[in-house]
């Protein structure tokens, strides 16, 4: 049987964006937006907190992608996610989608956790995808956790409703 696809968001869903190295501890994104467009930005960002467990969790239930909008303004963007997604998930490498239109992935059956429901969600569901909202919260790595520990639980109910998702 073949597994139904799974689309992650990389920024505030994989990749802790508001927590990167690059800003000192009392800036963040909001306040200094220009430090995104300069280099090693997008390839120095820590991972989210519960991500990796995560993503290793749904991976046999679900065919898992990598769908992120990079910014347009800057070629770093580009390169850099790719750079992230070989150094923290190296199984996705290979399936890594960049794109302006997250909208043009979704159809039927497609599923898509981001953490931008405005922008995203109507879009998303217009074409019959299912949206699933990650709430992500800048430095709180425990709600991180937590909610990835239920869109995880959710998540591997939906594609198996026979077995519980939290085993471990």
């Amino acid at each position: 049987m073949t597994k139904q696809i799974l689309f992650i968001d990389m920024d505030c869903v994989l990749a802790d964006f508001c927590n990167s190295p690059m800003f000192d501890r009392y800036e963040n994104v909001i306040q200094n937006p220009p430090r995104m467009y300069e280099e090693y930005f997008f390839e120095t960002l820590p991972v989210v907190s519960g991500a990796l467990w995560a993503v290793r969790k749904l991976m046999p239930h679900y065919d898992i992608h990598v769908l992120t909008q990079p910014v347009k303004n800057t070629h770093y963007s580009y390169s850099e996610k790719a750079a992230w997604i070989w150094k923290w998930f190296p199984e996705l490498g290979g399936k890594l989608h960049l794109t302006q239109n997250k909208e043009f992935f979704s159809s039927r059956d497609m599923i898509l956790i981001d953490d931008n429901r405005e922008k995203w969600q109507p879009k998303w569901n217009e074409r019959g995808g299912t949206f699933v909202h990650f709430i992500y919260s800048p430095q709180d790595n425990k709600r991180n956790r937590m909610m990835w520990e239920t869109i995880v639980d959710n998540l591997i109910y939906k594609a198996n409703p026979n077995i519980q998702g939290k085993d471990d």
